[in-house]
């Protein structure tokens, strides 16, 4: 038989569901005990009586019933615990799905653009703002973990993998690299003897400034400042990107000879100020098709 509703049930219901935001869950007992109503029924004069509860209050909601052992994954482990991209291929084949599916999405207008003054971050500050690894020991933290977790991610990759990655890495990055000027300086003279190139040529997961196809040959031009040029640095006060770059610029040199693949180095401050002298150098190289390095770069970083 129905009850009808008195104006204090209905008061207390609004205080307990729209001030003190309580769900129709949480809102059943108080009723059950003090006005003998069934969950049913509280839920059906929520309803009729349009009760809405704010953003704030649905989130707190959520927080409360699903939080700790009130959630339906407490104590249990998740049958995807441990798996990534890199150690499974289940959740790299679910990734690439998720990935063409989200694509797709986006040309067919399904996803909202976030690009500029729509994206929430838009006009406001990282809670990072102006830190360092140096400064704060969150992001200290943060990046030491990253670091170790990108190590292991490699090194569990196998060779063939990591060749994928190095050769997509190298494709991405001659994209977005724009050639110095004294790349361009080189480019423009090589052109100019009719010379083949291929710039940002990969040999054995190597990117190589010039390749000269018909003489199986490479020329390298290094900034004074990112590969460390003598004549300007002390081998012993170079920052970590230079002593990355002259490390690399070794395994390169080294890779180049086993290969039997000729080039020549090259610095910035020379090819600036004595270009006139390098392009006998290169004319006289290719011509005798000697094989080696440049002598200063070989007696200065080994």
């Amino acid at each position: 038989m129905y009850k009808k509703w008195s104006k204090k049930e209905i008061k207390y219901l609004k205080e307990l569901y729209v001030i003190k935001g309580l769900s129709q869950t949480e809102i059943c007992p108080f009723f059950n005990k003090i006005y003998d109503r069934t969950c049913e029924s509280i839920w059906i004069k929520i309803k009729r009586l349009k009760l809405f509860h704010t953003k704030e209050q649905t989130r707190l909601i959520k927080s409360r019933l699903n939080s700790g052992y009130k959630n339906g994954m407490f104590g249990k482990t998740s049958m995807m615990k441990g798996l990534t991209k890199d150690n499974s291929v289940l959740m790299r084949d679910k990734s690439v799905k998720l990935s063409k599916t989200r694509k797709k999405m986006y040309k067919e207008g399904r996803l909202p653009d976030m690009g500029g003054t729509k994206n929430p971050m838009f006009g406001k500050k990282p809670w990072c703002f102006g830190l360092t690894k140096e400064t704060n020991e969150s992001l200290k933290s943060i990046g030491e973990k990253s670091s170790i977790n990108a190590k292991n991610r490699w090194n569990n990759k196998t060779e063939e993998e990591k060749k994928k990655t190095i050769v997509r890495l190298n494709a991405a990055m001659i994209q977005t690299r724009k050639p110095t000027k004294i790349e361009i300086t080189m480019k423009s003279f090589l052109d100019e003897n009719g010379i083949k190139t291929k710039k940002n040529y990969t040999i054995n997961n190597f990117l190589v400034d010039f390749y000269l196809i018909d003489y199986n040959f490479v020329i390298e031009c290094d900034g004074d400042y990112w590969h460390a040029n003598p004549k300007f640095f002390n081998y012993n006060k170079l920052t970590n990107p230079q002593i990355k770059n002259i490390e690399r610029d070794n395994r390169k040199n080294k890779m180049l000879l086993k290969e039997n693949i000729p080039f020549l180095r090259f610095w910035e401050y020379d090819i600036n100020r004595n270009f006139e002298s390098i392009k006998n150098i290169i004319i006289e190289t290719l011509s005798n098709k000697k094989v080696g390095i440049s002598p200063d770069f070989k007696a200065d970083h080994g």
